[in-house]
């Protein structure tokens, strides 16, 4: 499994998804599965390149991408990635979309291949916000979606892949009395993790 998060980016000095990967690194995880963790470039021309340099040296059979949304007061499922760049924000090189397609001669909408209801019941099931959502936005985040599920990235062509958005540290959830956190994020993150290898055994191993 390739697990993706961004860094800080116009904006969004902190990004959670950030941390995430760093907490892949120094945290033990209790998961039966090869887990790589990489930051992807917030930047439409870099991204790309390092999504194919994880593809090639990885292999991943599952690819979990996430992101920060201001709007999110949850681990918000994603649905659908859509084939165009709707954003007036910059990237961190300086660069906007707005109004370019990502792929050119494409299908308008890809679907997310992650098992989202039995990741929807693994998050609920640790009393933890969880949400679907068929908008992942404009910028960054559904582009990135919307490559590694089309399989638009040469190297990168898992059997599962999708994409998750998280609150920003601090925001009120969904959930009575809880403000998102690090550990918030750990724990919904795992589940996640969990809940996505358990699906993928089920269907190419049992």
């Amino acid at each position: 499994m390739l697990v993706t998060g961004f860094p800080a980016f116009p904006t969004a000095p902190v990004n959670p998804t950030e941390r995430l990967i760093e907490l892949l690194g120094e945290r033990d995880l209790t998961i039966d599965a090869e887990v790589r963790a990489a930051v992807v470039p917030c930047a439409y021309g870099e991204a790309p390149a390092a999504l194919e340099a994880l593809g090639r040296e990885y292999h991943p059979d599952i690819v979990l991408a996430f992101g920060l949304s201001r709007r999110a007061k949850s681990f918000t499922l994603e649905r659908i990635a859509r084939n165009l760049c709707t954003s007036d924000l910059p990237d961190t090189s300086g660069e906007c979309r707005r109004g370019a397609p990502i792929v050119a001669d494409s299908p308008g909408e890809l679907r997310s291949t992650l098992p989202l209801v039995a990741i929807h019941k693994a998050l609920r099931a640790k009393d933890i916000a969880a949400d679907f959502s068929d908008d992942a936005g404009g910028y960054l985040c559904n582009f990135v979606f919307y490559l590694i599920v089309g399989h638009h990235i040469p190297s990168l062509k898992p059997a599962a892949a999708g994409f998750i958005h998280v609150p920003a540290f601090g925001t009120d959830t969904e959930s009575p009395s809880q403000r998102f956190s690090q550990e918030i994020l750990w724990r919904g993150a795992c589940a996640c993790l969990n809940a996505s290898i358990e699906s993928w055994r089920i269907k190419h191993i049992l």
